[in-house]
């Protein structure tokens, strides 16, 4: 018995370090990523009621995860949420993970549509113009598909090199959480009609619309709250089927992280430095870390002493998000595997 003790001992003192290891070593592994979203990701749960799923993938896959989830947050907020991720880190992260789309069901928050079209004329082979059936998306703040398009243009046009990936609303049980605040199971529609499902599917729906990846929550994660028997994974079988518990948020993690293994966790990006000797060379801009784009050329007067030493700052900087510094144009065009263009022609020099 003593003995046995022991042993039990020696395994209870040594699982905080396992855990702490990384399980799974991929491409993920150091990846800095944030997550935008409403209470299942907000890290106040940690404190109060359970851990959750970027803190579990912390431990499985060894990212360095950034969290700015709020509760009750809807997709129309995720902007705001992404202004405060780029204030904080600028563009050092590598990947964000957006999981929203529950609370706009909850607020009766109409489905939408894509797209407007219209009858449009172009030009056609030929040259010979024709009409032809024209989209253009919708960005209307009132419906799920209209602030999904604006969130979208957000983030693609703040962070265009970025892996941007989004995982659809799980599936939900009835909570209350007061007498004003009663939540019915998803067997039943919305004010508007629309079940969940419906949000599902247009989550679903963004990877068509946006060129993002989208993970199906909804189904990998087999978290199914209208069973009693799936009960253990949420907070409390009476009161809140709504909100995964630690062994709900720790099946959501390993079902996200073997689909992270099928996703980069960040694009390669390349950009040149070279010295300019010419006399009235121009400055760097001071903003120039906010300006660089996968691509470009930095172009850094020699003949200023305080430029060449910057440089033992900048390329640090650089490479810390994510880019792989090349010296000199001539291997920057060698890498995107054209001829050099006439100087003239060069528009992303700075």
């Amino acid at each position: 018995m003593r003995r046995i003790l022991i042993l039990l001992s020696v395994l209870l003192l040594c699982a905080p370090v396992l855990r702490s290891q990384v399980l799974l070593r991929s491409q993920w592994e150091g990846a800095r990523v944030a997550f935008l979203g409403d209470s299942i990701t907000d890290a106040r749960q940690i404190a109060t009621t359970n851990n959750i799923f970027w803190n579990n993938l912390k431990d499985i896959l060894g990212i360095e995860p950034y969290v700015y989830g709020i509760s009750g947050h809807r997709m129309n907020q995720i902007i705001g949420q992404g202004e405060r991720l780029e204030r904080e880190h600028g563009q050092e992260v590598d990947a964000i993970i957006v999981f929203i789309g529950t609370n706009d069901f909850n607020g009766n928050i109409p489905v939408g549509e894509w797209y407007t079209y219209s009858m449009e004329k172009t030009i056609d082979d030929g040259p010979e113009e024709v009409e032809r059936k024209h989209r253009e998306l919708v960005y209307d703040d009132a419906t799920f598909k209209g602030r999904a398009n604006t969130t979208l243009r957000w983030l693609k046009t703040h962070y265009p090199d970025k892996q941007i990936i989004f995982l659809t609303p799980i599936h939900r049980g009835f909570a209350r959480f007061n007498d004003k605040n009663i939540q019915p199971p998803e067997s039943f529609a919305n004010d508007n009609g629309y079940f969940i499902d419906d949000y599902i599917r247009a989550v679903r729906e963004i990877a068509d619309v946006w060129a993002v990846p989208v993970i199906d929550l909804a189904a990998i994660s087999g978290l199914y709250p209208l069973l009693d028997e799936h009960t253990p994974y949420f907070r409390n079988a009476e009161t809140d089927r709504l909100h995964p518990n630690t062994p709900g948020q720790l099946r959501m993690a390993w079902a996200i992280a073997y689909q992270l293994l099928g996703y980069p966790a960040r694009f390669p990006k390349f950009v040149a430095v070279e010295m300019d000797y010419a006399e009235d060379a121009p400055a760097l801009p001071a903003d120039v870390l906010d300006k660089v784009r996968d691509g470009d050329i930095l172009r850094v007067p020699a003949r200023d002493e305080a430029a060449v030493k910057s440089l033992e700052e900048l390329i640090p900087a650089l490479e810390r998000r994510g880019f792989t510094v090349l010296d000199g144009a001539a291997k920057l065009w060698a890498v995107r595997g054209i001829p050099a263009p006439e100087k003239s022609e060069r528009t992303n020099v700075y």
